[in-house]
């Protein structure tokens, strides 16, 4: 049983997190661990900087809604005037 589901908000969590300050994550796929290890199910994630990276279950944690949202393509725009 996985922790997060596609489309889930996360943030990274752990030692790992100081290499992503301040970023939040959409999931994009998820594989369930083989052995049923839930700690070691792999998440693909699609960064609030634009990229894309994979991590373990261990090190991702649900986004607080104090949190800021994603920016989407539409909110990068300057605004019209």
């Amino acid at each position: 049983m996985v922790r997060f589901d596609i489309g889930s908000r996360v943030r990274v969590v752990g030692s790992i997190a100081e290499h992503y300050p301040a970023v939040t994550a959409v999931i994009i796929d998820v594989s369930s661990h083989p052995g049923g290890l839930a700690h070691l199910n792999r998440y693909r994630v699609c960064l609030s900087d634009g990229n894309e990276d994979t991590f373990y279950e261990f090190q991702l944690g649900r986004r607080t809604d104090s949190e800021p949202a994603l920016r989407t393509a539409s909110s990068r725009e300057a605004p019209a005037r």
